[in-house]
């Protein structure tokens, strides 16, 4: 009898299976090994170092292998005798046919060669799943007793569609962090083994009364797998599958009716229990999975259909709570009347379910004390033996020598790194962490009188960081808050990534000693809801929010949630959009808070998702997330809807103490609309001083965001066109109340201005992009000085030498412009100057020009207006930069002046340092420390310590170009050429190499590198990576299949498939972007050089703005003058040719130009004057025949017509007259919008000669 049962159960594993030919969907991968090896067991692994039988795996990234450092693995060295291991991603790529797949991940807990034991701490990735995060094998395998364990999962894998399993190490931990793998096993598996099959009705949920349908967008995690035969189950015989059984031996499941199995389980996650049954009798059963009954009183020959038959029951139980909970027990009970359990219970499975963040992931145990410690004396003895004490003590106290020597240098790198002296990963530049002292520091030790708000989550503080220096707002969550760790580290990793003006700005973050804290950029005018409601949240009545106000608040939320859906590389619902939500800065500008349940998605994933938890506040909830549960971003969407009625009423969304049907404020609104009763809904502080057409443009979007069904909800970008719509009737009507707002005009952005240097300086424009320029209203007095931060926040800096002023590297010899004649008593001044300061080295001619081999031009770095800048060797051997002015240069002697008043009296740290000086005769020369024309500075400093981009190696980079052959070249950009390049992998990508130029400095490709790498947007370049060998410095960017604008518009067959469509596309997504860069990024960026060969075109002819080698950053209102005309011939503005002038307005007129080209399908550099034509033709009233022909019929007229009215509005000749780009976004995404007429177009009436004469 017992017999029979063993063989059904045997049976029922290979009924499961039959029909699947195992062979070719079977990979074993010895990861880190060559050649094939066999396991204990027989099964064969293939090594992954030049595997020749699986051309259908694909290593990427940078990894090696490594051999185990002493014999700690198991009994069974395969798979566990090597690894792969890297403390950078790696990744493999399997190419397997469609269906379900079993994925074994096997880790050793065998140490490796020069990695640290307890340094393994990585995420693991397959497809769109997250299986392991912060993962470490170590700490796992010590909290389970084992020396090797195996991670096994369930996933599926679509039809043309490889299995990519991503190893990433966790850079946040340390920079010594790595990730490693002993071995990976793929094998098919039988189809709905796990998953729900196609008619079921699911498995229905223990307590609840749904089920729940295991799709195929589900992943599974095999938590344990047991048998409680006495025969064990042998992995060989498993369905070849190869799947593990553990055999429980149980005697008193021999005697016993009654059984319970209490497992540990981690928390905020989903499991399927499988209890596998077989029997010959009339067996009647009940089922408990933590003490809720799953099932009670069933009679086991039902639900089997027949005698002796394997068969199982599903059950799925949900354990609540949040991840970083750790874990739970699970109590599963099997209660029999006349049966003993043995002879009825054979096996029992649990799996754990992804989440609907797609994540298996759970925290990892906790390590035990001394273990470090432990474990090293441990190995030490089994090492040296016992018999040999003398060298086991030595080595010993060499091993706490080392200890010490390890903890002291990592307090030392964290004082470094709060002093700024090691790079940082991206995160950290942009959110930096922050220890318990500081926090304690800039609080006052959590001083209740700096407390500015408080909450269910906990206290936010007014603190004070950089030595005062700078105001945040500091938020300390209690440890019982809702908002727990998830939250706390959602709102991290968002915002950190994330750059809008409209955006609150996380300045760092703290968790140490179970403290949540998170510091925010300090916002002055508190939340909207306080302004709305009042500090006591009664009423409105004395709210100072004027209408216009309250919309160009309600337009900025609009803008900030617009950022969020679509204007990065994932869309990102907020989830808790709502007044106390919306911080307003001294200038009431809008700013949202508050990402704690922020969800982001991919782009590329479903428009909506399904969240088995609710989140948000009650009075904002979107009713059909509610229902359904299926979030979009139109929920977000329904929230703001709710913020605008709160913005026209003055009440809150939910008011418990109103009568009964006003309570909630979205039901009496939508009442009061459908009676025509709207007046009511009017704040009483707004009665009469709201035009009408206004209040209904409001009303009609308000209704339009809280309509129920969310596909007939606007999109935000829609939503903030009507909004400026009803701010411009606002404007516009003569019934507005007019309102004075007050300015000061000597007060400048960083709180004052200086004046400390007076008429020493001559008179300056600007400092090449460093932002050193005399205020817009003071530009005509040459003793006003402004230092403002380049920063989204203009945060004052004051004027202490310890704040250094944090501007980017330059060169003092081309950074100084001037526009007026010196004084003849410059050398005089000068020398006064050198003299006083005390820190300056005195250099005699001699040794000066002896070291310049008599200033010999071979020396010679530069040359300009200025002077000569040449290499110099001193006889101490250190190597100086040595400027010598040319005596009868005016220019050269005033900027010389202005460097040393400048540096000397603000010495900001990186500006190149001025070492000394020698005056001569009529010569006046200044040392500098030398700066090595290569990118191993700071910049590349920033680039390795940017965990996103890649670094690349140069016979990677040389053997895909062919070593930069010109059959691989496509074009050129600011500061070199670029390639065509194809990695090892297949990927294609484009590099950039820079071009060395005795001539030109690293400025061009260092602004790439600054400002690209820190902006995101679906419309910019990506940068994947870099290369840096030797005098070599190379970019790495994505390809863009379809190359640059100029390559499709320019070309007679090409531009024949450009039509209407996508020739609008690419215009409005140049015009969002350069938005993004001038608004809404917060750096205000000009690019400098817009022209269609520096805007790419990918796969599906989406825009991508390249080539930022020109750009800069521009405070707001400010304008920039220099005598360098950098930029493409005809796409640059006349003020910038005529007088060096450059602002926003430059790429304005530069997009108006390329929007004329993609119309016409004319080059602005051909013998067609372009502009001319078009000015005259729109003067004519022949617009349409500017037009290319090839779109003749494909267009509105209407609509072409705004096009070239916007494009002539871009190209005015004065630039005050130009649009902003979000004026001209607006206009081309809007309907029916009435356009100003342009006024006098650039250079109509000059010719082309005298066009040419700029240049």
């Amino acid at each position: 009898m017992a017999i029979l049962v063993v063989f059904f159960f045997f049976l029922h594993l290979l009924l499961l299976t039959s029909g699947v030919h195992y062979l070719p969907g079977d990979i074993a991968i010895n990861c880190g090994s060559t050649g094939i090896s066999t396991a204990f067991n027989g099964r064969e692994w293939i090594g992954d170092i030049k595997p020749k039988s699986t051309p259908s795996l694909l290593i990427k990234g940078s990894s090696t292998s490594s051999s185990t450092v002493h014999n700690l693995v198991s009994a069974d060295p395969v798979p566990y005798k090597t690894a792969r291991i890297s403390r950078t991603q790696f990744s493999y790529t399997f190419q397997v046919s469609p269906g379900q797949k079993l994925v074994r991940l096997h880790f050793s807990l065998s140490p490796y060669r020069r990695f640290h034991k307890l340094k393994d701490f990585f995420t693991v990735e397959a497809g769109p799943f997250t299986l392991l995060s912060n993962f470490s094998a170590s700490l796992t395998a010590d909290a389970l007793g084992v020396k090797s364990f195996v991670k096994e999962y369930c996933i599926n894998i679509e039809e043309n569609q490889p299995l990519n399993i991503i190893f990433s190490p966790e850079r946040s931990q340390s920079h010594e962090t790595y990730a490693f793998i002993n071995g990976i096993e793929v094998i098919t598996m039988a189809t709905d083994l796990y998953h729900s099959r196609n008619g079921d009705r699911g498995v229905q949920v223990v307590g609840h009364k749904y089920p729940i349908y295991i799709d195929n967008n589900t992943a599974l995690e095999i938590m344990q797998r047991l048998n409680f035969r006495r025969d064990p189950i042998l992995s060989i015989d498993n369905s070849g599958m190869f799947r593990m059984w553990a055999t429980v031996l149980d005697n008193k499941a021999n005697k016993i009716n009654n059984f319970t199995w209490k497992t540990s389980v981690d928390v905020g996650f989903g499991y399927l229990v499988r209890l596998h049954f077989c029997e010959n009798g009339n067996v009647m059963f009940s089922v408990l999975i933590n003490d809720m009954i799953a099932e009670t009183n069933v009679d086991i020959i039902t639900e089997r259909n027949g005698n002796g038959i394997i068969w199982y029951k599903d059950y799925m139980v949900v354990v609540k709570g949040h991840k970083e909970e750790g874990r739970r027990d699970l109590t599963i009970s099997l209660q029999l009347k006349d049966e003993v359990i043995s002879e009825v219970l054979k096996g029992l499975e649990i799996c754990k379910l992804s989440n609907h963040d797609n994540s298996l992931a759970s925290p990892n145990p906790s390590p035990p004390e001394g273990h470090s410690l432990s474990v090293t004396l441990q190995n030490l003895l089994s090492t040296f033996g016992h018999g040999n004490v003398i060298a086991t003590g030595a080595v010993i106290i060499i091993s706490l020598a080392n200890i010490i020597t390890y903890k002291l240098r990592k307090i030392w790198e964290a004082n470094s790194t709060e002093n700024g002296k090691m790079p940082l990963s991206l995160t950290e530049r942009l959110c930096r962490p922050f220890s318990l002292s500081e926090i304690q520091i800039a609080t006052e030790n959590f001083n209740d009188a700096l407390v500015i708000g408080k909450g269910g989550f906990g206290k936010v503080y007014k603190g004070f960081i950089e030595k005062g220096q700078q105001i945040v707002t500091i938020k300390r969550l209690k440890s019982n808050s809702k908002q727990g760790a998830h939250e706390f580290w959602t709102e991290v990793e968002t915002l950190s990534k994330l750059r809008h003006g409209n955006l609150v700005s996380l300045i760092g973050y703290c968790n140490e000693c179970q403290e949540m804290i998170l510091l925010y950029e300090y916002i002055p005018s508190g939340t909207l809801a306080d302004h709305l409601f009042g500090l006591g949240g009664e009423s409105d009545c004395h709210s100072s929010l004027s209408w216009k106000q309250r919309l160009m608040i309600c337009v900025g939320v609009g803008r900030g949630l617009d950022y969020l859906h679509s204007g990065t590389d994932c869309e990102i619902i907020h989830r808790d959009i709502k007044a106390t939500n919306i911080l307003l800065d001294e200038h009431l500008e809008a700013k949202i808070s508050d990402f704690g349940l922020a969800k982001p998605q991919k782009k590329s994933q479903v428009q909506s998702y399904v969240s088995t938890n609710i989140k948000g506040t009650f009075g904002y909830f979107d009713p059909d997330y509610f229902r359904t549960r299926k979030l979009t971003r139109k929920s977000d969407t329904y929230a703001f809807g709710v913020v605008l009625l709160e913005v026209l009423c003055g009440r809150r969304a939910l008011d418990r103490n109103a009568e009964e049907d006003k309570c909630n404020l979205t039901t009496w609104a939508q009442a009061c609309i459908s009676k025509g009763e709207v007046d009511q809904l009017v704040a009483p502080s707004l009665r009469e001083k709201i035009s009408q057409e206004s209040l209904m443009t409001f009303l009609e979007v308000a209704k339009r965001c809280l309509h129920d069904e969310p596909k007939k909800r606007p999109s935000m970008a829609q939503v903030v066109v009507q909004l400026e719509f009803a701010l411009e009737h606002q404007e516009t009507s003569k019934s507005s109340v007019s309102e004075i707002t007050s300015s000061d005009d000597v007060r400048s952005s960083m709180g004052e201005t200086i004046q400390s240097i007076s008429d020493e300086i001559q008179e300056m424009a600007s400092i090449d992009e460093q932002n050193i320029t005399p205020p817009p209203k003071e530009r005509n007095k040459s003793e006003m000085v402004q230092i403002a931060e380049p920063s989204p926040r203009g945060t004052p800096l004051g004027k202490k030498k310890t704040n250094a002023y944090k501007l980017s590297r330059f060169w003092p010899w081309d950074a100084f412009w001037t526009r007026t004649k010196p004084s003849k008593k410059n050398h005089s001044s000068i020398a006064e100057c050198l003299e006083a300061n005390e820190d300056l080295h005195w250099f005699d001619w001699e040794t000066i020009a002896a070291a310049t081999n008599k200033f010999s031009p071979s020396n010679e770095i530069v040359t300009g207006t200025f002077g000569i800048v040449y290499k110099c060797i001193l006889s101490t051997g250190q190597v100086v930069a040595v400027k010598m002015s040319i005596s009868n240069s005016q220019q050269g002697l005033t900027e010389l002046k202005n460097a040393v008043l400048l540096i000397f009296k603000f010495y900001p740290r990186n500006f190149t340092k001025i070492l000394g000086y020698c005056c001569h005769r009529e010569e006046i020369i200044l040392v500098y420390e030398f700066m090595e024309n290569k990118l191993d500075g700071h910049i590349f400093e920033y680039l390795e310590a940017n965990e996103d981009l890649h670094r690349f190696d140069w016979e990677t980079i040389a053997t895909a170009t062919n070593k930069f052959s010109p059959s691989n070249k496509i074009g050129f950009c600011s500061f070199g050429s670029v390639y065509k390049c194809i990695l090892s992998t297949g990927q294609e990508v484009a590099v950039k190499r820079r071009t060395p130029h005795p001539l030109k400095d690293f400025t061009e490709m260092e602004n790439e590198v600054l400002l690209i790498s820190n902006l995101q947007h679906p419309n910019l370049i990506k940068l994947l990576g870099y290369c840096c060998h030797r005098e070599e410095n190379i970019l790495v960017y994505e390809f863009m299949e379809n190359k640059s604008l100029d390559a499709h518009i320019f070309d007679e067959l090409r531009r024949r498939e450009l039509g209407w469509t996508i020739r609008m596309k690419i215009i409005i997504g140049i015009a969002r972007c350069l938005v993004y860069l001038h608004q809404d990024s917060g750096l205000r960026i000009l690019h400098g050089d817009l022209q269609p060969r520096n805007i790419l075109l990918d796969y599906e002819m989406k825009p991508k703005i390249s080539d930022f080698g020109h750009a800069r950053s521009l405070e707001e209102h400010q304008t920039e003058t220099t005598s360098r005309i950098v930029g493409t011939y005809g796409h640059v503005s006349p003020e910038y040719c005529r007088d060096g002038v450059l602002s926003v307005k430059s790429d304005v007129y530069s997009f108006g130009v390329v929007v004329l080209e993609i119309l016409s399908g004319r080059n602005i550099n051909g013998p067609f004057p372009l502009i001319e034509h078009a000015w005259k033709m729109w003067n004519e009233g022949k617009a349409l025949d500017l037009l290319d022909k090839s779109i003749e019929d494909e267009f509105s007229a209407d609509k072409a017509l705004s096009c070239i009215q916007v494009g002539l509005l871009c190209v005015q000749n004065q630039a005050d007259d130009r649009p902003t780009m979000r004026s001209v976004l607006d206009m081309l995404e809007g309907e029916g919008v009435t356009l100003p007429q342009p006024k006098l177009a650039a250079f109509v009436s000059e010719s082309r000669l005298e066009y040419s004469q700029y240049f």
